[in-house]
């Protein structure tokens, strides 16, 4: 068996580089986690997040490009025995799927890590494509699932048996360094009105469109008493045309994308996290929320569940019955101090994703591998 504190000099990541998103986010803390940390990027950054056809044109003679350097490193590095991959739904699991079977051509131990929650949805309607997915997910020798609701999922309906549960991890020790500006906000005269925020991308399947829509028709958001926040990339244009309706411009406040202090500072500037998702793997944005002793008003979808339990850090609503959120308002008005109760219970449920805990998931996994 090899030493615990050298398993990772031989191990592979890849994915995506500097990626304003989850996958990214993951990456980035075993990075800071990982004393050797061997990655080879295959999908170029996106600030934007918009597919234009130069970008796709891009991502085409990037990812052939990094598969060729794949190649030679399998070839030619012999410490590198095990590819752990990242993966998401659609083309970035195509170009997934072929590292995947390059790598067990030259006879390497292969993960895939599935991230995001559409890969339902691209499993359902992409039926010519079954053969290739179902292919790549029996080849390899590991596949990580973000929660036990996606291991069901991937055990019924594709039938595998080599699945296992690893979350997203979350730095708590470093957002705790704003834990005074946390408690402050916690204990705001929320008679004065609640300060909602969203971190994501602009899009239709983040809700953030009909969270909109629900919020200009809700009394107390008319009243001046919520008020939300959004932060993200993809569909601005269309945000911003959106938030030029007069009735709602002064409520809503856009401020594009946001990372490292200036998030840290936006999250424990608000009362309540809200992702109105209509579907999601484990996001690292609630986990980040949680950290910071936030309650998470969420949808009851993928992962979700497994880390918003409702009335006990947060709310949880169905993305198809956005009237839900007026019961979830109303009892926040009646007593707006259950919103320091769920904020704490929310700092503890994190306490369980530390990078620390992560990474010695990791090092088990690789070991078992290797050993075998």
């Amino acid at each position: 068996m090899h030493k615990e504190e050298n398993i990772f000099n031989y191990v592979l990541y890849v994915g995506p580089e500097n990626d304003h998103g989850g996958i990214g986010a993951v990456l980035t803390i075993y990075k800071k986690k990982i004393h050797r940390f061997n990655f080879i990027p295959t999908y170029p950054s996106n600030p934007t997040s918009v597919q234009t056809f130069k970008f796709k044109a891009l991502v085409l003679i990037f990812f052939c490009r990094r598969l060729l350097g794949i190649t030679q490193v399998l070839a030619l590095d012999k410490n590198i025995k095990i590819v752990h991959i990242h993966s998401a739904s659609k083309g970035s699991f195509i170009r997934k799927a072929l590292i995947c079977f390059v790598a067990k051509a030259f006879r390497k131990k292969v993960i895939l890590h599935m991230h995001g929650g559409g890969f339902i949805l691209f499993y359902e309607n992409y039926q010519a494509l079954r053969p290739l997915i179902k292919a790549a997910l029996k080849l390899s020798d590991r596949v990580v699932c973000l929660t036990e609701q996606w291991k069901q999922y991937y055990k019924e309906e594709l039938k595998l048996n080599n699945t296992v549960v690893i979350p997203n991890p979350i730095e708590c020790d470093d957002i705790s360094n704003v834990s005074d500006a946390t408690s402050k906000s916690q204990k705001k005269d929320t008679a004065q009105g609640i300060k909602l925020l969203f971190l994501g991308k602009i899009c239709d399947e983040k809700g953030i469109f009909k969270l909109i829509e629900f919020l200009k028709e809700n009394p107390y958001f008319s009243n001046n008493q919520i008020k939300l926040t959004i932060a993200g990339n993809g569909e601005v244009d269309r945000l911003k045309k959106v938030l030029a309706d007069a009735k709602i411009n002064n409520n809503i406040r856009f401020i594009g994308w946001v990372t490292d202090k200036t998030k840290h500072m936006e999250i424990c500037n608000c009362d309540l996290y809200i992702l109105p998702s209509l579907f999601e793997g484990l996001p690292i944005s609630i986990l980040e929320a949680m950290a910071c002793g936030k309650p998470v008003i969420a949808t009851n979808v993928g992962g979700i569940p497994s880390v918003v339990q409702n009335k006990y850090n947060g709310w949880l609503f169905d993305p198809k019955c956005f009237s839900g959120l007026d019961t979830v308002f109303k009892e926040i008005f009646d007593d707006t101090s259950i919103l320091e109760l769920y904020g704490a219970n929310s700092r503890l449920e994190a306490l369980r994703f530390s990078p620390d805990i992560v990474v010695n998931q990791l090092s088990l996994m690789y070991r078992t591998l290797l050993d075998k």
